[in-house]
């Protein structure tokens, strides 16, 4: 399994519960809280089509707490389908985390219809909230401290498009974030 820590782009919020989960579709792996967003093909993320095969067609979503046990997997195996997965450990017992579904949690955003797709043009300046930049490096942790992040403005109040710049790792070459701007006092 890719080591991409979406558990950190996640929100910790009563008033929007969704979005305390990862949002996992055949295609993609997604977290955001609404500041910060990323995304992944779901292909790179657990590099198991066995498993990926097993993902219900409308998706499922994996609470934050149980993706950071994920996060720290030797392997995954469902143990019901599309209901509970077996995370497989070496040195400690295996455990078990139950998915859940839209219909009982409530609707994930659109989240597609916050990627820029402007081509980058040049920006005078642009806010970023340093928490949010923060996160974003935890998102891509698992990377060596050498590994640079390519950032794409693309208008001043759209969202910032961020990914590896050159990935060493060929598992997180789909990897990709966002996030969005801030206001700048003069």
């Amino acid at each position: 399994m890719n080591k991409a820590a979406f558990h950190e782009l996640c929100a910790n919020d009563d008033m929007r519960p969704v979005m305390s989960y990862v949002f996992v579709t055949r295609d993609k792996v997604v977290a955001t809280d609404a500041n910060v967003m990323g995304w992944q093909d779901t292909t790179d993320v657990f590099n198991n089509y066995e498993f990926e095969r097993h993902i219900p067609e409308e998706g499922m979503l994996i609470h934050s707490e149980d993706w950071k046990k994920l996060h720290k997997a030797d392997g995954l195996q469902w143990k019901t389908e599309g209901k509970v997965i077996k995370i497989l450990h070496k040195k400690k017992r295996d455990e078990l985390i139950e998915v859940e579904m839209q219909s009982d949690v409530g609707k994930f955003p659109n989240w597609e219809a916050v990627v820029p797709t402007d081509e980058p043009i040049g920006v005078p300046a642009i806010g970023i909230n340093i928490d949010f930049l923060s996160r974003i490096g935890k998102f891509y942790k698992p990377l060596d401290s050498t590994t640079s992040i390519k950032m794409v403005f693309s208008h001043p109040n759209k969202a910032i498009r961020v990914s590896l710049a050159k990935p060493t790792d060929k598992s997180f070459e789909s990897a990709k974030a966002l996030i969005m701007p801030v206001m700048i006092d003069n």
